[in-house]
């Protein structure tokens, strides 16, 4: 289903506000900019349409609302990193929360948009967060440890973010631990329900 959607905004601000739109919605059209009627601002119209995936993956501030602060991320992930590398400290799950924690640290530090890090730092964190997210979901797509609704290999993430993978998985690791994801609405037993199509991460 597409809809039409009207922006007025400062014309300086116009290519950032379509960028997060598109974050969000399928763009299929935007207008030039107009000036507004008194001219000190612009109108744009901008085609667009739902994503169905985007009721299933949290936003970032709900996938990481109750992660560790990033400087105490750090000193978890490198220390899982150093137990994984002694003797017998291997597992598959041991090697799969290291990368998706360390994928989450890095899409974190991007999402803080250079504060507190140096100017360099901030310059590559998205490429660094969504190259590390890309090879996270490869690695999920190989195993059987995805957890979350939308699937590694779900078209989603190749059209828009791999980042938003990690944060479905983490949100969904931090709630559930790294049980895979399943629908238990039809189940006759009693109980809790470990997860649903719709979950309220």
């Amino acid at each position: 289903m597409a809809f039409e959607i009207r922006v007025i905004c400062d014309e300086p601000d116009a290519p950032e506000i379509t960028k997060r739109l598109a974050d969000v919605f399928d763009i299929s059209d935007v207008s030039r900019p107009c000036p507004t009627r008194h001219g000190d601002r612009v109108r744009l119209y901008i085609v667009a349409g739902q994503r169905q995936w985007i009721t299933v993956t949290p936003p970032p501030t709900a996938a990481y609302a109750d992660a560790p602060p990033i400087f105490e991320e750090m000193a978890g992930v490198l220390t899982l990193a150093m137990r994984l590398h002694r003797p017998g400290g291997y597992s598959p799950l041991a090697d799969r929360e290291y990368r998706l924690r360390k994928a989450a640290l890095l899409d974190r530090v991007a999402l803080s948009e250079g504060d507190p890090w140096a100017p360099e730092v901030a310059a590559d964190a998205d490429e660094t967060a969504e190259a590390a997210a890309a090879a996270f979901a490869h690695a999920d797509s190989t195993g059987d440890h995805d957890t979350g609704p939308t699937g590694p290999n779900a078209q989603c993430w190749a059209q828009s973010s791999y980042r938003g993978y990690v944060r479905q998985e983490y949100a969904a690791w931090r709630r559930y631990g790294h049980r895979p994801w399943h629908c238990t609405c039809d189940d006759f037993g009693t109980g809790p329900r470990p997860a649903h199509p719709n979950p309220d991460f």
